[in-house]
């Protein structure tokens, strides 16, 4: 297929888009025409819901900063294997609808490793998916927002095709 083809199909795709994939495409196009950064890379359900629990960690004296909202396809592929196993499309982060959080003064390593679960328990009470719940691996700084659709939903929107 010629390039102008795959360029034509992909604009009929967005034009057939769900409403969801809609909403999370207009998003990052913002976010990358507007160069956003930390917690406005959150597409808006998401970036409210950190809110409050920033807000409520600081609260409980625990107080927490985002490490990373959005993530390219490119920063996807340059982290480790160890780091994560999701490669290009297959993260929360690259349709900004996943964070990862620290906490402030103390970044990765908090007085008291209980604080993780403080943090799990007050986002999960938000409706975020906590990273320290998984099974295979463990990643207490991760939160998501699983809005009735999963990155597979969204994958195929999102693939390149020029």
């Amino acid at each position: 297929m010629t390039n102008w083809k795959k360029a034509f199909y992909s604009i009929i795709d967005v034009v057939v888009m769900d409403r969801h994939s809609k909403r999370v495409a207009r998003h990052l196009s913002k976010v990358l025409l507007y160069e956003l950064k930390g917690r406005d890379t959150l597409d808006p359900p998401l970036k409210e819901k950190f809110l409050k629990l920033q807000t409520r960690m600081q609260e409980l004296g625990k107080p927490i900063w985002i490490v990373e909202g959005f993530r390219s396809a490119i920063r996807q592929r340059s982290l480790s294997s160890n780091v994560t196993k999701a490669t290009d499309l297959q993260s929360y982060h690259q349709y900004g609808i996943a964070f990862d959080v620290a906490f402030k003064f103390h970044n990765w390593t908090p007085p008291e490793y209980n604080w993780w679960y403080v943090l799990g328990e007050e986002g999960e009470k938000l409706g975020l998916i906590w990273g320290g719940r998984w099974k295979n691996i463990v990643d207490v700084g991760h939160f998501e927002l699983h809005q009735g659709f999963t990155w597979r939903d969204l994958k195929h929107y999102f693939e390149r095709s020029i």
